[in-house]
């Protein structure tokens, strides 16, 4: 009979063995498993977040070339670029002109966040600033002079500082 428990608790011992080994391996294969489908999601969440950012990203500057262009062919932009000397009053009227259509295209577009200052000016030194940074009257003679120095030609009197700027 003491031979047969013995038998019975080998027996025992065994299963209970094989059992344990095939749970822990089962666990320890779950855990890989999950853990690649984890790490898989994780880099398609990013891609998918990044591909978002980009997409932002892209349309944003498009609308700022969108702005560009039209601050290049707008009549109260270029009628106030264009204006004499010889009549300041005149001058100051097509400048409000001027600065209200800029305001009304820079934020109706929702680009107000992304210029510290914009600067839209003629190389004879009228200008028309706005943004987030009060900045100084020679905030335009500073962008001028950075203009040209990075080969900006005669014709493009359209010059941006913010976070956009190369210098």
């Amino acid at each position: 009979m003491r031979r047969s428990a013995s038998l019975k608790s080998r027996l025992l011992l065994y299963s209970v063995s094989i059992t344990f080994c095939v749970l822990v391996s089962l666990a320890g294969l779950s855990f890989l498993t999950v853990r690649d489908y984890l790490r898989a999601g994780l880099i398609e969440t990013t891609r998918y977040k990044l591909r978002i950012a980009m997409d932002n990203i892209d349309r944003d500057m498009d609308r700022i070339a969108q702005l560009v262009s039209w601050c290049s062919v707008s009549t109260e932009v270029t009628a106030f670029i264009s204006s004499s000397v010889a009549y300041p009053d005149d001058r100051k009227f097509k400048l409000l002109a001027a600065h209200r259509s800029v305001r009304d295209a820079v934020y109706g577009n929702g680009l107000d966040s992304y210029f510290e200052k914009l600067i839209i000016g003629s190389f004879d030194g009228l200008s028309v600033e706005l943004g987030q940074s009060q900045g100084h009257g020679t905030d335009y003679d500073q962008a001028l002079l950075q203009y040209r120095r990075a080969g900006g030609a005669p014709g493009y009197p359209i010059a941006a500082s913010g976070p956009f700027e190369t210098a």
